[in-house]
């Protein structure tokens, strides 16, 4: 290679095709050369670890995105039932061992067929959105509400048995939140929320027959209310 300015073209030609005499004396040409190579190659293994940094950080972000929609409703942003169906038998079993009460509230949003029908879908998925939030802002951290399908919740609380006021005590706010009424694009309503509660070991001790009795009782209610 001759002592004309050293390039990039030059360096990856050289790299392909020449290898530099180890007989002959050192050029200045050569130092130039061989920095410019480590500099190459030094970029190069940068390159590749930030490569590998994004691909790792955007694998993380894929796999939260998959857990969250794997354990959470979409459009409200609550638990989804498999996902409660889990947590319910997790927590029964603890409920058992710990000789704690398991109190389950299945919830009924009454209107919510009224709102679809007259203003459409749109509006009825704002207003299951805004159900949503006033939810969460009902009950304790420590507590989960699922929004099972259509008008339907249900809230998990594990309690001690001298505690059994704390699920009266939610069941009031939830109605208070929930019955504010609402604005939404101009449209002013107002809905209302029923609820029935069992408990373990009050009324069973398996899910599929608490939710059984809570889903009776709750058949119980629209009767009578019809």
């Amino acid at each position: 290679m001759k002592n004309s300015e050293i390039t990039e073209e030059s360096l990856q030609s050289y790299i392909e095709n020449e290898t530099v005499s180890t007989a002959r004396p050192l050029r200045s040409s050569d130092v130039k050369l061989s920095q410019l190579i480590s500099d190459h190659y030094d970029r190069e293994r940068e390159l590749h670890r930030q490569s590998l940094k994004i691909a790792v950080k955007e694998k993380s972000i894929e796999a939260k995105d998959y857990i969250y929609s794997a354990h959470y409703d979409p459009l409200t942003g609550l638990i989804n039932p498999r996902f409660m169906m889990l947590l319910l038998e997790k927590f029964l079993q603890s409920a058992k061992q710990n000789k704690k009460i398991l109190a389950i509230l299945y919830l009924q949003l009454n209107g919510l067929k009224d709102v679809n029908s007259i203003y459409g879908h749109a509006i009825a998925d704002k207003v299951l959105m805004i159900v949503a939030k006033r939810l969460k802002l009902a009950v304790l951290k420590k507590d989960h509400v699922s929004h099972l399908y259509g008008n339907k919740y249900v809230v998990c609380l594990i309690i001690d048995k001298k505690g059994l006021e704390i699920v009266e005590s939610i069941s009031k706010k939830i109605i208070e939140v929930v019955s504010k009424p609402l604005n939404i694009k101009g449209i002013r309503m107002a809905l209302s929320m029923s609820i029935c509660t069992v408990a373990y070991p009050i009324h069973g001790d398996k899910i599929s027959v608490l939710l059984d009795i809570a889903k009776m009782k709750m058949y119980k209610v629209n009767k009578s209310a019809s």
